[in-house]
C-alpha cells in the first residue's frame, strides 16, 4: 500500500465519520421532536446513549483530524498554509467544547416537561450549523492547498 493510498483511506474514513456525527445530531433532534409529541420512558435513556456516542465520536474525530487529517498533512507539505490550518484547528477545540456542553445539557432535560427540550434542541442546531461552517472552512483550506500546489508546478 502506498503513502497516497493510506492518506486516501484516512481521508475517506474521517469523511464517513463526519457524516456519522451529523447523522447523530439529526437523530437527537428527531428524538427531541418525538419527545415533545409523546413522552416515552425510554427517551431519556435514548438521548443519553446517542449523546454519549456523539460526544465520544466528535472528540475522537477532531483529535484525529488535528493529528492526521488532510488539513494537517497539507499544512506539513505546504508551510505557507499555517494560518489556514490554525483557523481549522481552532474549530476543533470550539466544536469539542460545544459538544461537551450539549452532553451536560442532557441532565437538564425533564421528560415530563417537553419545553425543557428547547435549550438542548437549540444547542444541537447550533452544533449542526458550526459543523457545516467548519466543513466549508476545511474544503476551502484543501482547495487553497491544491491551488498552491498547482501554481508551484507551473
Amino acid at each position: 500500500m502506498t503513502h497516497k493510498q493510506v492518506d486516501l483511506f484516512i481521508g475517506q474514513t474521517l469523511e464517513l465519520d463526519f457524516r456519522i456525527i451529523t447523522q447523530s445530531v439529526d437523530l437527537m433532534l428527531s428524538l427531541i421532536e418525538e419527545g415533545r409529541d409523546r413522552p416515552d420512558d425510554n427517551l431519556g435513556s435514548d438521548l443519553d446513549k446517542v449523546g454519549d456516542f456523539l460526544t465520544s465520536r466528535s472528540h475522537n474525530h477532531f483529535r484525529l483530524e488535528e493529528r492526521i487529517g488532510a488539513c494537517s498533512c497539507l499544512a506539513n507539505a505546504q508551510p505557507g498554509l499555517d494560518g489556514g490550518l490554525r483557523k481549522v484547528t481552532e474549530d476543533y477545540r470550539s466544536l469539542c467544547h460545544v459538544i461537551s456542553d450539549i452532553k451536560s445539557s442532557l441532565t437538564l432535560v425533564n421528560m415530563n416537561q417537553p419545553e425543557s427540550f428547547d435549550l438542548l434542541e437549540q444547542k444541537l442546531i447550533t452544533y449542526s450549523e458550526l459543523l457545516k461552517a467548519h466543513s466549508e472552512k476545511e474544503n476551502i483550506f484543501v482547495l487553497d492547498a491544491f491551488n498552491l500546489e498547482i501554481g508551484q508546478m507551473d
